[in-house]
């Protein structure tokens, strides 16, 4: 053990004699430090409140509201409402439509929100009967498909050789 510890002082008074040594020995235990330092400090809260909120998102509603037994309700408010109590994101709020999407294309905005004039109809269908014969519509048309669409690939390449299989039988009978 005594030798290891003589070997490191007279190893550290070599280096120490040499001024070119010294400065070298410094910068590489330094910049690597400094280098991981700047790199975790940039990437430490990539998504907070601090990195988000300069992205700039234009939103803008158009959404009508619907009426449901003399109850006047719309969603597209409510969602305004939310995000202007967000403060996570830089959300701007847009008048028109136009604005919005003018604002994407001339990178004034990252991206633009834009609710559409039926979208309380369309969040309210999931209760209505219309929404219901919809979707009993949708499923009968998938079991009226025929077996080779609703199958895998794989499975339709099976499908298609056991198709296949008479016909060919009946070609070698004929020849």
């Amino acid at each position: 053990m005594k030798n290891i510890f003589r070997i490191f002082y007279q190893d550290f008074k070599r280096v120490s004699t040499n001024v070119v040594a010294v400065v070298i020995v410094i910068g590489l235990s330094i910049i690597p430090s400094l280098y991981a330092w700047f790199n975790i400090l940039s990437n430490w809260d990539p998504y907070g409140p601090e990195s988000t909120s300069n992205l700039k998102i234009a939103v803008y509603s158009a959404d009508e509201g619907i009426d449901m037994g003399g109850l006047s309700l719309n969603i597209g408010d409510s969602v305004i409402d939310a995000l202007k109590a967000n403060q996570t994101m830089g959300w701007q709020f847009t008048d028109t439509m136009d604005e919005a999407t003018d604002g994407v294309y001339s990178s004034e905005y990252y991206a633009a929100l834009i609710i559409p004039e039926d979208f309380s109809e369309k969040m309210i269908s999931s209760l209505t009967e219309k929404y219901r014969i919809r979707r009993l519509f949708i499923m009968k048309m998938r079991r009226k498909m025929p077996l080779r669409q609703r199958l895998h690939p794989r499975q339709k390449r099976q499908y298609r050789s056991r198709l296949m299989q008479p016909l060919s039988a009946l070609w070698q009978k004929s020849c």
